[in-house]
Order: structure tokens, then C-alpha cells, then sequence
């Protein structure tokens, strides 16, 4: 099962309002039975097991980056993992280049996904959450 949020603002680049959606969702996930509903990347009896990332832009926003070249080129991993955004206009940009989205045909979540279609003027952002967890010896696809 899962859930989906929609956010939205008058303009959803906004630092404010992207800062303001991160920490809805860092609350969500601190919720004290969010562990115990949520799709673990592996099964619960492994030890390491860890709720999976929401389909969310913020993970790019809040992504780890990775230098490429010296002149502040850099990929960015949509790992939600920063604790600070990157450059929100930058990361936006990149979004909406269709090449990027080429490069990664097995992204089933494509730019035009995550944001309504007057992007890159969105007003409408959407996140989802799946939950359940894998059956013991069966990983989620």
C-alpha cells in the first residue's frame, strides 16, 4: 500500500518552501510506528534492515553530490543524505533536462512526475510512500 502527498505552493522551487516539505517528511518518518509500516530495503530479520527512501524531489534536493570535473560539475545522488539542499535552481535544472532522464531508463519516476505541468514554474509537488514489507527470501521489485 502506499500514500501520496501533493504540496503545493505558489512557486515549489522556493528554498523555503522545499525546506518546509523536507521537514514534513523527516517528521513523518519520525513517527514512532513508521518503522514498523514502512517497505524495508531488505527483510526485517537482517540486520541492517532500513525503511526505503519516499519517491520524493527532495532526495535530489538533499542528495549527495559527487565532483566530476574541476569546474564544479558534479553529479548528484538521489539519496536524500545532506542535511543541508544543494543549489535548488541548479538541481531543478538538471531535472528538466530530458537527456538526464535518458540516461536512466529503468527510472519508472521521470521529472514530470515529481512536478505539475507548468514546471519549471511548478506550483504542485507530489511525494509517495510505499509501505509493507518484503515476505522473508523475496525482495521488493
Amino acid at each position: 500500500w502506499s500514500l501520496q502527498l501533493y504540496y503545493t505552493a505558489d512557486y515549489i522551487f522556493d528554498p523555503e518552501v522545499i525546506e518546509a516539505v523536507r521537514a514534513f517528511e523527516k517528521r513523518l518518518e519520525s513517527l514512532p510506528s513508521y518503522h514498523r509500516f514502512c517497505l524495508f530495503s531488505s527483510t526485517r530479520s537482517h540486520p541492517n534492515s532500513t525503511c526505503g527512501r519516499p519517491l520524493s524531489a527532495t532526495n535530489f534536493f538533499y542528495g549527495r553530490q559527487e565532483a566530476v570535473t574541476a569546474d564544479r560539475a558534479y553529479h548528484v545522488y538521489a539519496d536524500g543524505s545532506n542535511s543541508s539542499h544543494l543549489d535548488i535552481k541548479a538541481v531543478a535544472r538538471a531535472m528538466g533536462q530530458a537527456a538526464i532522464w535518458q540516461k536512466f531508463p529503468e527510472q519508472p519516476y521521470p521529472r514530470t512526475w515529481y512536478f505539475d505541468e507548468a514546471f519549471p514554474r511548478s506550483q504542485v509537488m507530489q511525494t509517495k510512500y510505499v509501505f509493507g514489507v518484503p515476505l522473508p527470501g523475496f525482495k521488493h521489485r
